[in-house]
């Protein structure tokens, strides 16, 4: 039967599928011989919602491919941030290696002063 929707419409609810049927939108003709034009949008009682028209469905896809993107960005980010990071932590012990190798030849040289 005939259902008032929350935003002022009126519908036809399908048992079926349990959503209500209405017209969103009638554009009237541009041009001699052309009909209104009548956009029908699906409205969820369960949920109070309109369900996504075509537009919106693609917006949010392509939301949900950039949120992806920006994930993918992020991690490699973290990866490349952690690989700079190791780098780092082995020229420091390279450094730390390399002085204490002087060190130990310093030492030796002066042991060889000191015992000479």
């Amino acid at each position: 039967g005939e259902v008032a929707l929350p935003n002022g419409k009126r519908g036809v609810h399908s048992a079926v599928l349990g959503l209500v049927a209405y017209v969103a939108e009638r554009t009237p003709p541009s041009a001699p011989g052309e009909t209104w034009m009548m956009t029908m949008r699906w409205h969820d009682p369960a949920t109070g919602k309109d369900l996504p028209d075509y537009d919106q469905s693609r917006a949010g896809e392509a939301r949900a491919r950039a949120n992806e993107g920006q994930a993918r960005a992020g991690e490699a980010q973290a990866r490349a941030e952690a690989q700079a990071e190791r780098a780092e932590a082995q020229a420091q012990r390279a450094r730390a290696e390399a002085a204490q190798r002087r060190i130990a030849e310093l030492e030796e040289q002066l042991r060889r002063r000191d015992g000479a």
